[in-house]
């Protein structure tokens, strides 16, 4: 068998592909970035003392104020009611009676929804809260009757002390409840120290008006 050995054309000439011309200078018209200076701002951890702090304070203005609020506004009513409503203007005065309920209803949803974003029981918070206030607010009624004051401004004083220890006791309450280096026998203990404290206040507001 013949073997057809194919040659090649060695008289072609070889075509070489143009050579590209040197462009390295435009380099030096592109924008060169900087380095960044914006920085990220981190949000504070739940735990950082002083988030943690700033958190609780807020927490408890916010709560300690509204509290209280329904039976301050509902003084007034309550005043009203005493002394002008007879049994014949008695349906008149419903309308004012419904309008506080629903605001109070209205005020404690608020405060379920601070102490949810906290996330803490808010049934156990509310008892407690509210325990501490109606053993402490007679005391506060004994104490605004010796200063010489006509009514209006010692309902005043009334107010703005109710409002205050409402708010200290929120703010302690919550100290309490949201500090994770206290055990719970540590945490219970305290607890018990305050609400006996305020037991040790109503007490004496009746043993004083006993005698």
């Amino acid at each position: 068998m013949n073997k057809n050995n194919l040659q090649t054309d060695t008289s072609a000439t070889q075509i070489k592909p143009s050579g590209l011309p040197d462009r390295s200078d435009l380099s030096k018209l592109y924008f060169t970035p900087k380095q960044s200076t914006v920085t990220i701002d981190k949000k504070p951890h739940i735990l950082d003392d002083t988030h943690l702090s700033d958190t609780i304070r807020a927490y408890a203005l916010k709560i300690g104020l509204l509290i209280p609020l329904p039976f301050l506004i509902a003084i007034i009513p309550a005043s009203l009611f005493v002394i002008a409503v007879t049994q014949a203007t008695l349906f008149a005065a419903l309308p004012l009676m419904i309008v506080c309920g629903v605001s109070a209803v209205l005020v404690y949803k608020k405060v379920r929804i601070l102490i949810d974003r906290l996330s803490l029981p808010s049934f156990t918070f509310l008892c407690l809260q509210i325990s501490c206030m109606m053993l402490i607010v007679p005391s506060i009624y004994y104490l605004s009757e010796l200063v010489p004051a006509v009514l209006w401004l010692r309902l005043t004083i009334i107010c703005i002390l109710i409002l205050t220890t409402s708010s200290l006791f929120c703010w302690l309450f919550l100290q309490l409840m949201l500090n994770d280096t206290l055990t719970n026998k540590t945490r219970a203990r305290m607890i018990s120290t305050i609400i006996t404290i305020c037991l040790i206040s109503a007490l004496t507001y009746l043993a004083i008006n006993l005698v």
